[in-house]
């Protein structure tokens, strides 16, 4: 296993900056409703921020769909932190609901209430622009202070560095990314099989092309082969989540529709959740070498080592992968009104 030795950002200088820092800046860059990780990622957040960890600064989502902005202020407000700004891009990829956000959103209580409030900020529908959101939570913020999460397409990413100044700031994106992010980490890509390109990336290759070319802040990816070694253990829904926790609610709609209708029991690959535990507890996992990525047209990934590159991997070192599970099980599995 070969550990990377980034200019920037060592695992020892992120080791001694998890027992002393300050909560870590997060914007969370979500197509929540094509898959239920987002929904356990964003639950990890939610615990990160409530023991001191974490502060969501925004949530954006990167799926087409009106329904998934939504169900990120459900979860928000559920979760206690409904004040947390949700931005949406309206033209985004994948327009339909999915398994669970629209039905989530609809469900009602048995006097026809909404059974899942949504936060003031966010009733009637309309959400901010998430680019627009995205540079000003960053002209904000303390240089160096964000860590931007991205665990779908990198739509808003790429919009965000290709971005003009404007009345928010007069730096570009790519400027306020250089200044004001620490590092991305994004779930996308295939290290283990670059035959295959993975879903986040093939679904829009070209803003991941875009996103890989004008990054100008550290990249750690976590590709397809490292969540799917990870299957989360529903069990732990069960165990520490109420039945109406919109994030359990969700998983067991998403368990129906793999199921085809026939049970709603399935555990999940932990693809997304990875991102978010990096972040936290980057200890836990092997990173490659340093290097560039780039994908091509078809969305496949290609690594080039390269000393100076600004991009890196996530690797499960041997005899890991069961620590990491717990991890992203205990974190995940949160349950606000216990």
């Amino acid at each position: 296993m070969k550990f990377a030795k980034f200019p920037y950002f060592p695992l020892a200088f992120f080791c001694v900056s998890a027992a002393l820092a300050a909560p870590e800046r997060i914007v969370f860059d979500t197509d929540m409703g094509n898959d239920v990780d987002d929904a356990l990622a964003l639950s990890m957040l939610h615990r990160f921020q409530k023991e001191g960890k974490a502060e969501i600064a925004a949530v954006l989502v990167n799926k087409g769909a009106p329904e998934a902005p939504v169900f990120c202020a459900i979860q928000n407000e559920y979760f206690g932190n409904g004040s947390v700004p949700v931005g949406h891009i309206a033209d985004g990829k994948t327009p339909e609901p999915g398994a669970f956000a629209g039905k989530v959103a609809a469900a009602k209580n048995s006097d026809g209430s909404p059974k899942y409030p949504l936060p003031e900020r966010a009733r009637g529908g309309k959400f901010p622009d998430a680019v627009k959101l995205a540079r000003r939570v960053l002209a904000e913020s303390e240089d160096g202070g964000v860590v931007y999460i991205s665990v779908g397409f990198l739509t808003n990413a790429a919009r965000l560095l290709e971005s003009p100044p404007d009345e928010i700031s007069p730096l570009t994106g790519a400027e306020l990314a250089a200044k004001k992010i620490k590092f991305f980490s994004v779930m996308g890509g295939n290290f283990a099989d670059t035959k295959h390109a993975e879903y986040n990336i093939k679904e829009d290759a070209k803003s991941a092309q875009i996103f890989a070319k004008l990054c100008p802040s550290k990249i750690y990816f976590s590709g397809y082969e490292v969540g799917d070694k990870l299957r989360f253990p529903q069990s732990m829904l069960d165990e520490k989540m109420r039945p109406g926790n919109p994030v359990n609610a969700a998983y067991k709609l998403y368990a129906e529709m793999v199921n085809g209708g026939k049970s709603d029991r399935h555990d999940r690959p932990s693809w997304d959740l990875t991102s978010v535990l990096f972040v936290f507890e980057p200890e836990l996992f092997g990173v490659s070498e340093s290097g560039n990525v780039s994908f091509d047209d078809a969305g496949r990934t290609k690594f080039s080592p390269s000393e100076g590159g600004k991009s890196a991997y996530l690797k499960i070192p041997e005899g890991r992968a069961e620590k990491i599970l717990e991890k992203l099980a205990n974190a995940a599995a949160y349950e606000p009104l216990n």
